[in-house]
């Protein structure tokens, strides 16, 4: 989680104050901006962000 705050230029503090709706938008924006690179530790593939939607929908 460290990593992944770091590497979208947040704060750790204000990471773990997010809310379940900020980190999806700002994941799916993070996603869109990396889109033809190589995967890196941080990033969620589209597959894993819907994954994480349905679980959260239960």
């Amino acid at each position: 989680m460290y990593v992944t705050a770091r590497s979208w230029g947040i704060q750790p503090s204000e990471f773990w104050e997010m809310t379940m709706v900020e980190w999806f938008a700002e994941a799916q924006f993070h996603q869109k901006q990396n889109e033809g690179q190589k995967p890196v530790k941080g990033h969620l593939s589209d597959a894993e962000v819907d994954r994480l939607k349905l679980l959260l929908e239960d």
